[in-house]
């Protein structure tokens, strides 16, 4: 993208020109606007819907994720360690009832 550029070829008269990037500018532009009391509160009453609603989606997303590793958790194969347990136990459970009777 080529762009002409008119510079003026005398320096600038009142010496006082300043040169800004378009965010710098558009803060501000931003700040210099005064909002009458009923645009602050609707602002404020914005940005709390807003948070909330964020808070909501977040609140759901931990919850959703929460069942997900619970199911997890149930679904999950056991360890050999547990197996092995659980393969002792359940002969000491034969073998219990092998002497009751």
């Amino acid at each position: 993208l080529i762009r002409t550029l008119k510079v003026p070829k005398t320096p600038d008269p009142s010496g006082m020109s300043v040169i800004l990037d378009t965010n710098q500018f558009d803060r501000i532009k931003w700040r210099s606007a005064v909002l009458s009391p009923e645009d602050q509160k609707f602002l404020e009453e914005e940005i709390k819907l807003n948070r909330l609603k964020k808070m909501e989606d977040l609140n759901s997303r931990k919850k959703l994720m929460q069942d997900f590793e619970l199911e997890r958790k149930t679904n999950e194969k056991p360890s050999d360690l547990e197996q092995e347990s659980m393969k002792e136990g359940s002969q000491l459970v034969s073998r219990a009832k092998v002497q009751m009777e």
